[in-house]
């Protein structure tokens, strides 16, 4: 090969294509953003060779459930991503995503945003992503479209189930995501105001994303006493719209729930083998993080963060709640640590668990909880204790699982260094790697890979990611098999992991050992309704 036709030369990788179990230990050759070849490379040059000898090369790992979203414009370098060997990430889930923009979504966006000085500058998803192309990311970004957006864009925040012009309205709006670079529409069925929707609102939601060849990713109903009638409403909607499923972050809460999730696998083999295309996805911890507003009753929550808090206020309305949660065992309490708040003013109560920040606030847990919700104007995150082990590892050996953060970025310094979030952000890919694979082999370290990378991409139809081979694109992470381990932990959640060489973004490096190079060539994603239209 002619000197210099090659960017990247990895000499002597053990490589994992995302496909095999077992590797090859080869060469790979990249040119520009692409894989130019895989074996001898004897005599080949290189603008930089890149000695793999002991190392693993695989394809970038997909983050396929991602919360990072319009945090990319302020923290494009997408650091807690990158240095574990994220290369795509799919947000827009849990039924909430970048467009379109209304509302609570609006507000949510804001004070984030707010912490950078910036503004929310689009209405749709399409000029969302078309936002982010132009500013620059470090990573690959893909989106779905949250139900949560489509249903407040149709009919507000009423917690009542929708009218049949307002369905065709959701519709219409999903439709226009898809044409826009979605990849499918994602649910929150535990958030207002998708927790008002029934199966058959949202398969007529789906069903444009079903025909566009896209997926429906469901944060379900229930992951606690009613996970299987959750489980079965999520296939439900499968059947009824033709779409694809995927049960994201994939577990049971709630000590006398556990082993529940045997049933619920079982139920996932059944719908397989019957047809229906299902998967599921899992973080690898045994604590859940999400809003503290969650743990009020239902009819507290209606309008989403700011209108809770708003709401909360009476003095009336603050007594009815915190008698409801009064109900709940104290234990429970001890179990949520407060992961973060905006505003300095109750900044001492991230890390705290609500037991302890109650203590300070000299009130019982639910009236703390309450206290926090209102003066944080709903922007209070938790993470909650709520899972075991035997569990984690159960659904992680299923065969149709994949790995996944369910994490926006996080960032070492600046804003987003702020409070105590859930470790997975910097930990998850690691932690499966390090923790799970050589440590505790619940998975073969190719069936690792498999999970991280092809099967994923698989779910989102992408097929030059995910795969190492000629021609694909050249999304690659090189790491230690023997040092990869994650360090990120509930009391310090910002530390990177170690044993991670090198991670390259269509072609360019974006990290190595531990560091940021700075460059951002990752590119928008977008989905089979757009791939149709340009193909045609």
């Amino acid at each position: 090969m002619a000197a210099r036709e090659l960017t990247f030369l990895f000499r002597k990788a053990t490589v994992y294509d995302g496909t095999a179990v077992t590797p090859e230990v080869t060469d790979v050759g990249v040119a520009g953003d692409r894989i130019a070849f895989i074996g001898d490379a004897q005599g080949a040059e290189a603008d930089e060779v890149v000695e793999g000898e002991g190392l693993v090369l695989a394809p970038g790992f997909i983050d396929l459930h991602g919360h990072s979203d319009f945090l990319l414009l302020a923290a494009p370098h997408a650091e807690s991503k990158v240095l574990q060997g994220v290369t795509t990430e799919v947000g827009g889930n849990c039924g909430d995503s970048p467009g379109p923009m209304v509302d609570t979504v609006r507000a949510q966006a804001e004070a984030e945003l707010g912490e950078f000085g910036m503004a929310v500058g689009w209405n749709t998803l399409g000029e969302f992503l078309a936002l982010v192309e132009r500013s620059g990311v470090a990573l690959n970004f893909a989106s779905l479209v949250g139900h949560n957006n489509v249903r407040a864009a149709a009919m507000g925040y009423e917690q009542r189930p929708a009218r049949h012009d307002e369905v065709k309205a959701m519709q219409r709006l999903a439709a226009a995501a898809m044409r826009e670079g979605a990849f499918g529409v994602s649910s929150g069925l535990v958030y207002p105001p998708g927790m008002a929707a029934d199966a058959a609102e949202l398969a007529e939601v789906c069903r444009p994303a079903a025909q566009a060849g896209g997926f429906y990713a469901t944060h379900m109903r229930s992951e606690g006493a009613r996970l299987l009638q959750a489980v079965s409403e999520a296939l439900e909607v499968g059947r009824r719209s033709g779409c694809a499923v995927q049960i994201s972050h994939h577990k049971v809460c709630g000590e006398a729930n556990w082993g529940l999730v045997e049933h619920s696998l079982a139920m996932l083999d059944f719908a397989r083998a019957a047809g229906l295309d299902v998967t599921a996805d899992q973080y690898p911890y045994t604590a859940t993080s999400t809003w503290l507003y969650v743990v009020l009753p239902d009819w507290a929550q209606e309008g989403g963060p700011e209108p809770t808090a708003s709401r909360l206020r009476d003095a009336q309305v603050r007594r009815r709640a915190a008698a409801e949660l009064a109900q709940q065992p104290r234990e429970s309490w001890e179990r949520i640590r407060i992961a973060r708040v905006l505003t300095e003013e109750n900044r001492w109560a991230e890390g705290l668990t609500l037991t302890e920040a109650a203590r300070r606030l000299e009130m019982s847990e639910a009236q703390a909880a309450i206290e926090l919700v209102v003066r944080e104007r709903g922007h209070v995150a938790m993470v909650r204790f709520a899972m075991c082990e035997a569990d984690v590892e159960r659904v992680m050996r299923h065969p149709a699982v994949m790995v996944a953060s369910d994490a926006a970025a996080r960032a070492t310094t600046g804003p987003l260094a702020r409070g105590k979030p859930h470790p997975r952000a910097f930990g998850a890919f690691a932690r499966v790697l390090g923790h799970y694979v050589r440590e505790r082999k619940v998975l073969g370290l190719g069936e690792a890979i498999r999970r991280m990378t092809r099967l994923p991409a698989r779910r989102l139809g992408l097929e030059e990611r995910g795969i190492v081979r000629r021609g694909a694109c050249a999304d690659l992470v090189l790491f230690d098999p023997e040092r990869i381990a994650d360090r990120a932990t509930y009391d310090d959640p910002l530390a990177p992991p170690v044993g991670v060489k090198g991670v390259w973004v269509n072609g360019r490096v974006v990290a190595r050992d531990g560091a940021l190079t700075g460059a951002l060539p990752g590119r928008v994603l977008r989905g089979p309704g757009v791939r149709a239209r340009v193909s045609s």
